[in-house]
């Protein structure tokens, strides 16, 4: 991996809970002091301004994002078949179990078994938040069983912070695409904070795997 990129999509995953993956809607808000335009995400602002202009690390200019989003898109498709680690199951929801401090690095260790491949297309993954809705993870699992030929790896991320009802349609819609199917590649990463209390967790704990990531 690039030290400037995956930097970058740590800070975003980390301090915006995952808009840049969620597809949430970007607001155009004016600066103050500042003659340019920035890009507020939640938490993050982006602005159009050089690298003297900045006085907190929280920003990035509109060139580094430039950067990452050119990484993240390289290659419209994966070529090549991503290799999916010996610890995991395919045709099996993995549920992957982590400390909130490791979950960026158990989500990005799951695509560098061949580091000469892209990082995850934003296809791939979906960043959970309490507002993620049915669709967007159903869509998820869609795209993971009709993956042809299985090359990629699809990943929810952050499952255990769906609403319950979102959590409970979502896993009966699963289990209803999912029968017969053994060749798809699905990860579901939750932290163990509040873990007795998920009802995503629970419901997939028979689908459990001890995952050590790559360092």
């Amino acid at each position: 991996f690039r030290g400037n990129t995956l930097e970058a999509l740590n800070f975003l995953m980390s301090t915006s809970d995952g808009e840049l993956f969620c597809g949430e809607t970007m607001e155009f808000t004016e600066c103050h002091q500042v003659e340019t335009t920035s890009i507020r995400t939640s938490e993050v602002i982006i602005y159009n301004a050089s690298d003297e202009m900045r006085t907190n690390a929280e920003f990035l200019t509109l060139s580094e994002l430039g950067s990452l989003l050119r990484e993240l898109s390289s290659g419209a498709q994966v070529q090549q078949q991503r290799p999916f680690s010996k610890q995991l199951k395919a045709g099996s929801p993995n549920l992957l179990i982590t400390n909130p401090e490791n979950v960026l690095k158990t989500v990005l260790s799951l695509y560098m078994e061949d580091k000469a491949l892209p990082l995850p297309f934003l296809e791939e993954v979906l960043i959970c938040t309490p507002q993620t809705t049915e669709e967007e993870v159903t869509l998820l699992w869609r795209r993971a069983i009709g993956d042809p030929d299985f090359k990629r790896i699809f990943c929810l991320v952050h499952a255990e912070k769906l609403s319950y009802q979102v959590c409970d349609r979502s896993l009966w819609t699963l289990d209803e695409i999912t029968q017969g199917k053994s060749d798809y590649r699905l990860v579901i990463v939750c932290t163990n904070e509040g873990e007795e209390r998920s009802h995503f967790i629970s419901k997939l704990h028979s689908h459990q795997q001890q995952y050590t990531p790559i360092h």
